[in-house]
């Protein structure tokens, strides 16, 4: 009995053993690591592995010393039907004004597939091509009410440019609603004649069209001040004028063949340019606004002309020019 006892304590002893040696292997840790850092870590690779559908920029794999590259998603949005916008009151602006930037997580941008580097010189350097593509006012009236709600912009819609943040001449998307933001101000603005001044960029193959897109989507104020010149040499207002003038520079002239058309009638805005300047008229009705386009001939003119419709009798039209040489100018007329 006592040596059953006896080996039943050896037996046991053993057992002890054994389990204080794995418990002190368990208990050992690397240099320099510790099992909280481990389960960071597993956390933080899964993070950063999981998918993302937000609306947003995709970085590129790149080298540490390179700068990131970025690309936007292409849409397939229908520029016939109207296009949902985000909720009101879900996008806040940076900024006010005319140098406000929108909000990316809003307004991210999104590109027209249809318009490539391959393709540039059938698409958007072709002069006409942006009114292929254009959705109808009645598709972005009640995209533009939406999109000030989502906003939160409490001044009338002519207060806004309901604009392209990568614009049509750019390779934009025409009717995504991530391509699109009440910009405040009327038209032009700074930013056309930043987006004209990139289209000559890239249609004379000075500029990618990537980097063009890029660089309008990221900060197009930023892109303002490298490629046109000082934000401090725009005025922070628009003023409207009810009279042909001067253009705001000595390269852009802008007047009407007639002060007071007939309603149903057709106007002629002739423009003096630079010599082969595409230009760009806004005609900004009292409810509606239309674009027109031209290319300023060997002589840096170019006269477009357009039925005006049956617009309100009375009321001063504006007629806003942008060129493809960055210079911006106005006349008006008023319908009888």
């Amino acid at each position: 009995m006592a040596s059953r006892t006896a080996r039943s304590r050896v037996a046991l002893l053993g057992v002890l053993l054994v389990l204080s040696a794995t418990g002190c292997k368990a208990g050992k840790q690397v240099s320099g690591s510790s099992p909280s850092a481990s389960a960071t870590a597993t956390v933080a690779s899964s993070a950063t592995s999981a998918p993302t559908t937000a609306p947003t920029f995709v970085a590129l794999a790149h080298s540490p010393s390179a700068a990131p590259a970025w690309r936007l998603a292409y849409s397939s949005a229908s520029s016939t039907t109207v296009q949902q916008q985000p909720p009101a009151g879900s996008c806040l602006a940076r900024g006010t004004g005319l140098w406000a930037l929108q909000d990316v997580r809003c307004t991210p941008g999104a590109l027209n597939p249809a318009v490539t580097q391959a393709t540039i010189h059938r698409t958007i350097c072709v002069s006409g091509y942006t009114k292929t593509i254009r959705p109808s006012y009645a598709v972005t009236r009640p995209e533009k009410t939406a999109s000030m709600q989502a906003y939160g912009d409490p001044a009338t819609a002519s207060a806004y440019e309901y604009d392209h943040l990568v614009s049509l001449e750019l390779g934009g998307a025409a009717n995504d609603e991530r391509n699109l933001w009440p910009e405040p101000g009327g038209s032009p603005n700074p930013k056309d004649s930043l987006e004209n001044r990139l289209h000559r960029l890239v249609c004379d193959g000075s500029l990618t069209l990537a980097a063009a897109q890029r660089a309008i989507a990221v900060d197009w104020v930023r892109a303002y001040r490298q490629y046109v010149g000082s934000t401090g040499t725009i005025s922070s207002t628009v003023t409207a004028t009810t009279q042909p003038t001067r253009a705001t520079s000595s390269s852009c002239r802008a007047s009407v063949s007639d002060a007071t058309p007939p309603r149903g009638g057709n106007e002629t805005v002739t423009v003096t340019t630079t010599a082969g300047a595409s230009v760009r008229t806004f005609v900004h009705y009292k409810t509606t606004t239309s674009e027109h386009d031209g290319v300023a001939d060997g002589s840096g003119v170019t006269r477009i002309t357009f039925s005006i419709g049956r617009p309100t009798a009375g009321y001063t039209v504006q007629v806003s020019v942008s060129t493809g040489s960055g210079q911006s100018c106005s006349t008006a007329f008023t319908p009888q």
